[in-house]
């Protein structure tokens, strides 16, 4: 189940913290394709290979990269949501990175369940 956390960073860090949570997507992106997926792949040349088993290996990693892709989403609102406050946009829509002038409220990451 994915939930909504809001948090505040301050305008200039935007960038470093979308990075930040790109590189966390990466990173396991990266470990699930080189420790999970291609030896999963490589069960399938073995003579007497457990199908069974790989069929649901297979299953837990697309579920993981759905996982994965969803982060992504949210990097990519983020960067939206900043791209349209840095062209003068005043209403970012939901779902998407919000940033408030000082005084208003924090800039929040939103994303959907």
């Amino acid at each position: 189940m994915r939930v909504r956390i809001n948090y505040g960073v301050e305008l200039e860090q935007v960038p470093m913290e979308a990075c930040r949570i790109g590189n966390s997507a990466l990173r396991k992106a990266t470990y699930l394709i080189e420790r999970q997926l291609r030896p999963t792949l490589e069960q399938l040349t073995e003579k007497n290979a457990d199908l069974n088993l790989i069929t649901e290996k297979l299953d837990e990693i697309r579920k993981e990269l759905a996982n994965i892709d969803a982060t992504i989403a949210d990097v990519q609102s983020i960067v939206v949501g900043l791209n349209a406050y840095y062209n003068g946009e005043q209403d970012v829509s939901e779902r998407r990175f919000s940033v408030d002038t000082p005084g208003g409220s924090p800039a929040s990451k939103e994303s959907t369940e």
